[in-house]
């Protein structure tokens, strides 16, 4: 009865199931959970709020089935990647602005795509050792997937939401992504609003080093972080 929904990254335009199975199953192990694997429609064939509106609905479902059929979970957590790390602060923060908020009890972000202005300094710092991501590159996501809609729009960057009664949080990212600010920002926002929230940086990994897992000894590490949360907030 615990379980997971994974948001995967992509910038909104990418990512799949196989792309992804490997490192949902061993996130799944490390968390002795069912992991519902959203496969959100994305651009250029969907757009804007396509994507999240499929979130949503994965939360609530999961929330309500498992694997053997309808039966409510003991515990939810909600965890995602690059973009996909975005969409879960987005909808969790529409969960609680809907009075839904306890549909999670806990969020993951590995290396989260919080802000698509690309307007921390990290997108400069990093720029030499990010070679997935970019300050053009986050701008892009947010143009081919929700074109006409401002980037200062929380749902397309959480970090200028709010974050005041989330569930606890978790982020891992590496000190060498652009997104490192992201994460650092929305940790002292949290912990403003007198939240929960653990931060951890790493030195020297790309950018969603966690599909590395099994080659990496910090990848595999990282998952088995990622276990230790969940069992620490399933006793609360």
């Amino acid at each position: 009865r615990r379980r997971g929904v994974y948001f995967h990254g992509g910038g909104f335009v990418a990512g799949s199931v196989g792309m992804y199975a490997g490192l949902i199953s061993r996130i799944a192990d490390a968390t002795r959970s069912w992991i519902f694997f959203c496969d959100y429609p994305r651009a250029p064939e969907s757009l804007f709020p396509a994507g999240h509106a499929a979130a949503i609905s994965a939360c609530d479902y999961a929330r309500h089935n498992g694997p053997n059929g309808p039966g409510a979970a003991s515990q939810l957590f909600a965890v995602g990647d690059s973009s996909g790390g975005g969409m879960v602060f987005a909808v969790a923060m529409h969960l609680r602005d809907q009075g839904r908020g306890h549909l999670l009890d806990a969020l993951i972000g590995l290396s989260p795509m919080l802000d698509l202005t690309a307007a921390g300094s990290s997108y400069t710092r990093c720029a030499t050792t990010d070679a997935l991501v970019s300050a053009q590159s986050a701008r892009q996501c947010a143009g081919g997937y929700a074109p006409g809609i401002d980037s200062l729009d929380p749902r397309l960057s959480p970090l200028f939401g709010s974050f005041e009664n989330l569930p606890p949080v978790m982020l891992q990212v590496s000190d060498d992504e652009v997104v490192c600010d992201d994460s650092t920002s929305a940790a002292h926002a949290i912990e403003h609003c007198g939240g929960k929230v653990e931060l951890q940086r790493w030195p020297g990994l790309p950018h969603v080093w966690h599909l590395l897992a099994g080659s990496l000894q910090e990848a595999d590490e990282a998952i088995v972080r990622i276990g230790a949360f969940v069992d620490r907030e399933s006793r609360r």
